[in-house]
Parts: structure tokens; C-alpha cells; sequence
């Protein structure tokens, strides 16, 4: 990487890290990071920092669920209604009990579709903050069956939404993501998307399904 490029990246104390990643450019048109650098990544959520990552489904944005002011500004990147609760990605079911309430049917559903492209709406705790949901106290939440996800929420839960404008289509690969996106990131990390339609949404409180795609349902 040229040495004014390093010198002019807007996060000067990642300048080792980015140093040492194989492939990553620094967008011309913004300071995103464009990488395949999944330490990279999970290093911009672990500062609170928002990025764009594919996901089994389609592109996603996403945070921490911790860092407050992050999630509302992707509530400003994807000019979403502050009504229109955003969904949590959840390493596994073991951990899920911090942040969700799940009943012995709930985790047996779940249990037998971890490997499809589900969302489950489930009754939430503390630990997920109200803006996340839109002051409602249920939660979707996601148990991605994606290896580069379960590296990134492995630590903490991260806000795992659609890397689009609202009402606007959503991106099935890194090619497909809205510039406007790409350039109010902190970093986007480049990958493919398995199924490439949004997930199939279930409420688990009365097990029916809410939103389902050709490619996902049962």
C-alpha cells in the first residue's frame, strides 16, 4: 500500500493492522475500508464502528448492539423510520439467553432450522436497548450459519439489517451495494451471499410466518 495512503487513513491507530491485510483498498470517493480482512472487521466492531458484511441471506450493516450511537446512525445511513425495529445477530443459542427469552418450544423450533435462513421474533431482554426494537419487547433475532458471521458476533451480538436504502432493494452481492451505503461505513468486508434473498421471518410467540422468500422457506 502506497505510504500516503496509510498516512491519510482516518484511523491512524489501525495503520499496523491494515498494513499486514492482504487484499483492501481505501475507497477513492470515501475513507471506507474495502476488505476480505475478517480480523480487520471484527476489530471495527469491537471500536464501535459500523460495516457492511455478506451474510447467508443478502448484504447486511450492522454494529455492536452496545454502541448506541452507532445503531442510531444506521437508522440515519439507511434513512429508516425510527419505527421499524432493526434485527440482532446471535453467535448461537447458548448465548441467546443474556439477550432473549426463549421457552422449551422456542428453543426447539429454533433448534431444528438453525441451518435455513430464519429470523425469530422472541420477547427480548434488557440487554437488547429499546431503539433497537422500536420500544417493542420483542427482538428478531438471527443465528446465521455463516462462518464469517460467527467470527464477527462471536464476541457480542451485532445489528444485523439489510445494507440498503429503506424501500429500496436490497444488495445480494458487494457489487449491488448503494454507493451511499459504501460511503457512510466505516468498513465494508467483501464476500458472497448464499441464498441471496432476505430471510423468512417467524414470530415464534404464535410460530407463523410474517415474511417469507422463494428461496427460503421451508
Amino acid at each position: 500500500m502506497a505510504i500516503s495512503k496509510l498516512l491519510n487513513f482516518k484511523i491512524s491507530e489501525q495503520s499496523e493492522v491494515i498494513s499486514k491485510s492482504k487484499d483492501f483498498k481505501i475507497s477513492e470517493q470515501s475513507e471506507v475500508v474495502i476488505t476480505s480482512d475478517l480480523n480487520l472487521a471484527i476489530k471495527f466492531l469491537d471500536e464501535g464502528k459500523i460495516i457492511c458484511y455478506p451474510t447467508d441471506t443478502v448484504y447486511g450493516i450492522g454494529c455492536r448492539i452496545n454502541f448506541i450511537e452507532s445503531v442510531k446512525k444506521i437508522f440515519e445511513i439507511k434513512k429508516r423510520d425510527i419505527t421499524k425495529p432493526l434485527s440482532v445477530a446471535i453467535y448461537d443459542l447458548n448465548k441467546a439467553g443474556e439477550f432473549v427469552k426463549l421457552d422449551n418450544n422456542m428453543q426447539k423450533f429454533i433448534k431444528q432450522h438453525l441451518d435455513k435462513p430464519y429470523t425469530f421474533v422472541v420477547p427480548k431482554t434488557d440487554k437488547i436497548a429499546d431503539i433497537i426494537t422500536a420500544n417493542r419487547d420483542v427482538v428478531g433475532v438471527r443465528f446465521i450459519n455463516d462462518k464469517r458471521v460467527k467470527a464477527l458476533n462471536e464476541k457480542y451480538p451485532i445489528i444485523t439489517t439489510s445494507a440498503n436504502i429503506s424501500n429500496k432493494i436490497y444488495a445480494k452481492n458487494f457489487e449491488e451495494i448503494d454507493e451511499k451505503i459504501k460511503n457512510a461505513v466505516d468498513l465494508v468486508l467483501i464476500g458472497e451471499c448464499k441464498y441471496k434473498v432476505p430471510s423468512t421471518i417467524v414470530d415464534l410467540r404464535n410460530f407463523k410466518i410474517i415474511r417469507a422468500f422463494t428461496n427460503s422457506t421451508p
